[in-house]
């Protein structure tokens, strides 16, 4: 029987030809580490840019490919079936790996009688239910790559995160964005170095001038224990019960509005944020229904090489007893959002903040500001960003609280025993 000469072959063929022409070098199985190439570079936001994203990735040589089936490939780039391919490589990559794979026998057989309707259609999935104003709204413009990792992992990369909803048209879409969580969590670490450094303490994640408790109530929101040291030495101070207990929160509030704003657990109880919410910030794009743009366009892959500086250790060569260096550099491949991408949000408050609150929530913001950055990689460079905010509270009246109260707050914090003891 011919083969037929439909689009389909005419992909898996050249997705065959760079398979086995490739200079792999990979610790893992060659199917998985060319599927993995295969999702990284269908990344791109055209078919042409995928495949010169391929053959790099693969450390392929053009004059290794057979012209033909080159020449096929290239002119399905210039067709109308390229954006359904390339939509079929984004979403089959492991199967598509797994076919150009199969030995000849095998992938003739399975090969002969594909048509060019199993590629999938690339009709508007929809857009996301707009999101509403939020009373204080956030615009963070990206001013190098933002790295914002989730658990989801092809061997060595490491996509951007995302969560899936559905569209207007009843279709699910797995949409980027940034935890809202961890825009509270930053400005909470902010905030925490902040109060520290203006009662003259040190902030260290390393060696901290608190105990560890408290450290865990300032930076991390604390910890939830029946009968711990927090539980015993938030209890002995508040109180179990009564008046005394409740009072006894009202002077913490009073004391760490940074606490207050954001909530903790403390020991065995939970002193509850003032209704702060702070909401995912989504980056522009049609399918949030905030922008122009497609979801697609927003991405970029960095590699990353990590090299030992260390040469004094060897390995044994198999089979015989000469030695030579080991070689413990790691490549790295990300998926980030690029340079240029406006992400949006903001923050929901309660309407029983104080003033002082509402002030501290403020400078919160200014730090988040002053600070410039989000994400991972911050080392590295990547995450900086441009912050605007509308309506955020001044920051005038918490400012001026630290520095006129720092003596009674830094004695209520002894009180409570949190201060670690000098050495």
């Amino acid at each position: 029987m011919k083969e037929k000469n439909t689009v389909i072959n005419v992909v898996l063929d050249f997705l065959r030809e760079i398979f086995n022409t490739s200079n792999f070098r990979g610790k893992g199985g060659r199917v998985d580490y060319f599927a993995n190439r295969i999702l990284i570079a269908s990344s791109n936001s055209s078919l042409t840019a995928a495949t010169e994203k391929l053959m790099e990735i693969m450390e392929v040589n053009i004059g290794n490919i057979n012209p033909l089936k080159f020449a096929s490939y290239v002119k399905i780039s210039q067709t109308d079936y390229s954006s359904r391919v390339l939509y079929w490589l984004r979403r089959q990559y492991k199967i598509i790996a797994k076919i150009v794979s199969l030995d000849a026998v095998s992938y003739k057989q399975l090969t002969e009688d594909l048509e060019d309707n199993l590629l999938p259609e690339t009709d508007d999935e929809g857009v996301m239910v707009k999101n509403r104003e939020y009373p204080i709204s956030i615009s963070a413009q990206l001013l190098s790559p933002l790295s914002h990792g989730s658990e989801t992992k092809a061997g060595n990369a490491t996509f951007y995160r995302t969560m899936t909803g559905m569209s207007d048209r009843d279709k699910a879409l797995e949409l980027p964005y940034y935890s809202g969580l961890a825009l509270r969590g930053q400005m909470r670490d902010l905030l925490a170095d902040e109060l520290l450094s203006e009662l003259g303490l040190k902030p260290s994640r390393t060696k901290p001038p608190i105990n560890l408790w408290f450290f865990q109530i300032l930076y991390g929101g604390g910890t939830l224990e029946e009968g711990g040291k927090a539980a015993k030495e938030i209890s002995a101070k508040l109180g179990k019960n009564g008046s005394v207990y409740g009072e006894s929160f009202y002077e913490l509030r009073n004391l760490l509005p940074n606490i207050s704003i954001l909530g903790s657990a403390l020991g065995d109880r939970t002193l509850c944020g003032h209704v702060l919410a702070f909401g995912d910030l989504h980056p522009r794009c049609r399918q949030w229904n905030n922008g122009t743009v497609d979801v697609e366009e927003l991405y970029e892959w960095l590699f990353l090489t990590r090299r030992e500086d260390f040469e004094g250790h060897e390995k044994k060569k198999k089979g015989g007893s000469d030695s030579e260096a080991e070689n413990v550099s790691m490549i790295a491949n990300m998926q980030c959002l690029r340079v240029g991408v406006e992400l949006v949000g903001g923050i929901e408050t309660g309407n029983h903040m104080s003033e002082l609150e509402l002030s501290c929530l403020g400078r919160g913001l200014e730090l988040l500001e002053e600070n410039g950055y989000l994400g991972g990689k911050n080392g590295a460079g990547y995450g900086r960003v441009q912050f605007t905010f509308k309506n955020k509270p001044d920051s005038t009246m918490y400012k001026d609280f630290l520095k006129n109260n720092k003596t009674e707050i830094l004695e209520y914090i002894k009180g409570i025993g949190a201060i670690n003891e000098p050495d």
